[in-house]
């Protein structure tokens, strides 16, 4: 059993409620301070996040999602200079895919190793160049 106040709890702890989660106050586990895992955590449904998310991962430098879904980033913050939008990326983006670009491609810098190739088609979207 466990203590009533403070004290360590050896071996499992299994909760059989299947009190379902809508919100920080409710489920089959309710934390009203914080919550430190040292280990890894499984989660089976979805994981809804009211604050902000920082992700630390100090022993590989990646953050790799693994899905076959789409990742979709939902804010619509339009960009207006290289640090606002919706997405931004502190340093380069590789992307060895397609990418199709809605609005306007505004380059800062050179563009290297790449032809711009004409099929008779209007381009639908404008490039401004400048340094």
């Amino acid at each position: 059993s466990l203590p009533a106040t403070g004290g360590t709890l050896t071996g499992a702890l299994t909760i059989s409620s299947t009190a379902a989660s809508t919100s920080n106050t409710t489920g089959a586990l309710i934390v009203s301070g914080g919550a430190g895992v040292t280990g890894n955590v499984y989660i089976g449904g979805n994981l809804s996040v009211a604050g902000n998310t920082i992700i630390e991962n100090t022993y590989v430098n990646t953050l790799t999602i693994s899905t076959t879904d789409t990742v979709a980033i939902q804010n619509t913050t339009s960009s207006t200079s290289t640090s606002t939008g919706a997405l931004t990326v502190a340093g380069g983006a590789g992307i060895s895919g397609n990418t199709y670009v809605g609005g306007n491609l505004n380059v800062t810098g050179t563009i290297t190793n790449s032809s711009l190739v004409s099929t008779g088609k209007a381009i639908a979207m404008s490039i401004v160049f400048g340094g």
